[in-house]
């Protein structure tokens, strides 16, 4: 059932019915210039000409993420779903909400599971689901049912359609040598973030595909193949009608498509699994040569299979495709950014953390763009949005291990590891000592769409790296409003301790249990 469809409603004249679109039309607009209060009042007024449809609570709901609420936001969802059981906009809306806001892992696998279980689920939006219910099994520490789920999509027919396009299907042909268009850049990111729209599609492409089992050798195995690739084809060149989409449309198809291709590969390297995410990806890169957020992934995939110089070459394409992207102009000044970063730890919680800007010898801080050039060349993540600087155990022999971590919430791990063993000359390596932070203007910047969230970001990043370097404890990080290490949160009730004296950075010996794991935050590009 859409808003505009009067067949749906016997009961409604023409005038309501375009009151009741106009309502919500406007409530959606309101919302997305900012006006909370304004928008619901437009979804009151729809809510009070159709009390029975949903599209009222999905707007509210999205009114209520959008100021803060996540469990308002999740109550509106859950309304809908009971008003419209086969609408599945807010199923999607409620499983994202579940995840991302509320850390509820188990209750959005539900609402995955149960809307992959509707009649009107389009394929695309079924891989959405399959994705973020990937993500949930990752969460819940269900690993190989995580990789159970993921392997049903490595071949899916519609990342065959966009990576390697029919010549004669000039709807989901593009030039590799085009540069991507900027809005194109995340549109999984942009579709978390923007309000549920209404939609629906026939079943008719999405039974066609899931009737396609990579690996099988049938007779028949070939006929489906090809029914599957037509299939996807028409999934992401027309509306659920047979209809054309317009060249707008089907640019969004494919794009769309192409990021579900990198969520399925970062989650891969969220378990471990370089060689689940390695085929896709360079599939990926070499279809679409100028997609930063593709390049990155394979830095990180290339890293994590043990090549350096692939992981390396591939950040280099990464530096030199996000030069390219233009600031916005509310991007603080390096001076500014000096400010800010000073003002976060002069007014740390931490008394350890604050007391790094009042010894003698105050740390250093450093502002640039991004990371310079020979820190990439070293493993450093080129669009890490800060960098812990230490010494290297007190020899120039030292190596400075940073690796990708490829997201948001990601972190520099072993900044400066000197090892404890003897050099042979007589001397200990000593453990690194915290002498300066860098902070990346237009790394940050990526991860906001106003000051607002940059100055959130910013916080975020510097004390999230020092609590990295000096490792501490789950306690007190939740007192510095940071994740626990192990991705869950504190007891309730449970009171920070007082602060204690920072630790000597853990030297490296190699025994640990491998890079942490959280709960990834959505990305903005």
């Amino acid at each position: 059932m859409s808003i505009g469809d009067s067949e749906d409603l016997d009961d409604a004249g023409f005038g309501e019915t375009s009151r009741y679109a106009a309502h919500l039309d406007r409530g959606w607009s309101l919302l997305d210039r900012a006006e909370f209060e304004a928008a619901r009042q437009s979804a009151n007024h729809a809510q009070h000409l159709r009390p029975d449809a949903p599209d009222a609570a999905v707007l509210l709901g999205a009114i209520a993420l959008a100021e803060g609420d996540a469990s308002e936001s999740l109550r509106w969802y859950d309304q809908a779903i009971e008003l419209d059981p086969d609408y599945f906009e807010p199923y999607a809306a409620a499983a994202q909400v579940a995840l991302f806001d509320l850390g509820d892992a188990i209750r959005a696998l539900h609402y995955c599971d149960d809307a992959l279980e509707l009649d009107t689920v389009s394929a695309i939006d079924a891989m959405d689901l399959e994705l973020l219910g990937a993500e949930c099994l990752i969460s819940l520490g269900r690993d190989d049912e995580a990789r159970a789920r993921l392997d049903t999509l490595r071949e899916h027919p519609l990342f065959a359609a966009i990576l390697h396009p029919p010549p004669s299907d000039p709807e989901v042909s593009a030039s590799p040598d085009d540069p991507d268009p900027e809005v194109l850049e995340a549109p999984a990111e942009a579709e978390e973030e923007a309000p549920p729209r209404r939609r629906s599609r026939s079943a008719r492409v999405r039974e066609a595909l899931t009737a396609h089992e990579p690996g099988e050798a049938d007779e028949d195995d070939a006929d489906d193949e090809a029914d599957a690739a037509e299939a996807a084809v028409a999934e992401l060149s027309e509306d659920e009608d047979g209809e054309p989409l317009d060249p707008e449309e089907r640019t969004a198809q494919v794009q769309r498509v192409l990021q579900f291709a990198l969520r399925l590969s970062r989650l891969w390297l969220d378990l471990g699994s370089a060689e689940g995410a390695l085929p896709l990806l360079r599939a990926a890169v070499e279809r679409f040569p100028n997609n930063a957020d593709a390049w990155h992934l394979v830095s990180e995939a290339e890293f994590l299979a043990g090549d350096a110089r692939a992981a390396c070459h591939a950040a280099l394409r990464v530096y030199r495709l996000d030069a390219q992207s233009q600031a916005p102009k509310w991007l603080p000044s390096p001076a500014q950014l000096h400010r800010k970063v000073v003002h976060i730890l002069s007014t740390c919680t931490d008394d350890s953390l604050r007391e790094l800007g009042q010894r003698r010898a105050a740390l250093v801080l450093l502002v640039h763009d991004v990371p310079s050039l020979e820190l990439v060349l070293e493993g450093v993540d080129p669009r890490i949005p800060a960098v812990a600087l230490a010494t290297r155990g007190g020899h120039h022999d030292g190596h400075h291990d940073g690796h990708h971590d490829g997201h948001h919430d990601g972190h520099h791990d072993g900044h400066h590891d000197g090892h404890p063993d003897s050099l042979g000359d007589g001397t200990e390596d000593r453990a690194p000592e915290l002498t300066g932070l860098a902070v990346y203007r237009r790394n940050l910047m990526r991860l906001a769409r106003s000051p607002e969230q940059f100055d959130q970001e910013l916080r975020f990043a510097v004390l999230e790296e020092l609590a990295n370097f000096f490792q501490l404890a789950d306690p007190r990080r939740a007192a510095l409003g940071l994740p626990p290490i192990g991705g869950e949160a504190l007891e309730e009730g449970l009171a920070a301790p007082e602060p204690e004296p920072i630790p000597e950075p853990a030297l490296d010996d190699g025994s640990g249990d491998g890079p942490r794991r959280r709960r990834r935050k959505r990305m903005l590009s």
